[in-house]
């Protein structure tokens, strides 16, 4: 699986560490984000290069970081295709994927422990939309109605 990830300035030590776990787990990693605490990279370019990586197919899932993960979300997600989900529980990360498959993962530096953010990279990462439930693929084609209708 091919996975980008991006941060603006303030997230580029986490960011570090999830890019050195998901090549331990053999993911196929586009790293968009600061290369070094000085390489400043706002949080609307990081969700921006995130969202365009997933538009433009080099990579299947995302993962964007910022202090608490609701600013790159909201940029993410006002891009079409993009359904970008701030996450602070393995429940959340799993079900985000599960109802609503959610494409981008977005965590908060400031809020996510290493260790936790971990888990929460494994279990959105791992975790599958619920294609064969029909309830669930409903309510996820009404969802891309209403964005169709406001994407034009």
């Amino acid at each position: 699986m091919r996975v980008v990830i991006s941060n603006d300035a303030i997230a580029h030590s986490l960011k570090e560490k999830l890019v050195n776990h998901l090549v331990e787990q053999k993911y196929e990693v586009l790293d968009l984000g600061s290369k070094t605490f000085d390489d400043v990279i706002s949080h609307i370019d990081a969700a921006y290069n995130v969202a365009d990586a997933l538009e433009t197919a080099e990579a299947d899932l995302g993962i964007v970081l910022c202090g608490t993960g609701m600013g790159v979300a909201l940029v993410a997600n006002k891009q079409k295709g993009i359904y970008a989900a701030v996450v602070e529980s393995e429940f959340a990360a799993k079900q985000c994927r599960v109802i609503n498959n959610a494409n981008v993962l977005a965590l908060g530096s400031l809020i996510q422990s290493e260790f936790m953010a971990k888990r929460l990279v494994d279990a959105f990462l791992t975790t599958p939309f619920a294609s064969d439930e029909p309830t669930i693929v409903s309510a996820y084609q009404k969802m891309q109605e209403i964005e169709a209708t406001n994407f034009n």
